[in-house]
């Protein structure tokens, strides 16, 4: 019996359970891709967007989670388009055949039509966004560190999160803690 190509665009839990699930049944040779080389757990970003985890715990390379898998591996690139007709699809490091396409790219922020929130928000849906906010955010405290003026320092301090979903719930209550132990340093000093 001869091989099934699939390709699986997107690394996220269900492009890695799909990949993993089929990887079991040798008629597939399955790839599996992602702009990212690694895999990570969304629901942690808020820790690593607070600096309490690094992000490196929060994320698994794709190669070493394969490395077993003799039908199965990873190629890097991003999606750029598909051609139907040729069973192809053209990612940024290349074209891939198949014979069976599978989409599992995940989510995208929602601003609801808020065009203010997403001008001027951190979304915090990757790695990359959560390292950005978590940048953001010391910078701002060691901005306020050098403001003697209590309102210019609070405006620098003020962090607005929109939603109120687990993630919204998780980053408050960190950011609260980050905010807690910050304001007894600057009373310390």
């Amino acid at each position: 019996m001869a091989t099934k190509k699939v390709v699986i665009i997107g690394g996220g839990f269900a492009g890695i359970n799909l990949a993993q699930k089929l990887s079991k049944d040798k008629q597939f040779d399955i790839t599996l891709v992602d702009k990212n080389n690694y895999n990570f757990f969304p629901p942690l970003l808020y820790q690593v967007a607070t600096g309490f985890l690094e992000a490196s715990n929060i994320s698994y390379p794709f190669r070493k989670f394969f490395q077993e898998k003799t039908n199965l591996r990873f190629s890097l690139g991003a999606f750029k388009e598909v051609f139907p007709a040729e069973n192809r699809v053209l990612t940024d490091t290349g074209d891939l055949y198949y014979d069976y396409l599978v989409f599992a790219t995940g989510t995208e922020t929602n601003y609801f039509g808020m065009e203010n929130v997403k001008k001027n928000a951190v979304p915090m849906k990757t790695v990359k966004d959560a390292l950005a906010l978590r940048n953001h955010v010391l910078e701002n405290k060691e901005r306020a560190t050098k403001i003697t003026d209590p309102v210019e320092r609070r405006k620098v301090l003020s962090i607005v999160v929109a939603g109120a979903g687990p993630t919204g719930v998780e980053i408050s209550g960190m950011l609260a803690e980050m905010h807690k132990a910050f304001s007894r340093k600057i009373i310390l000093s």
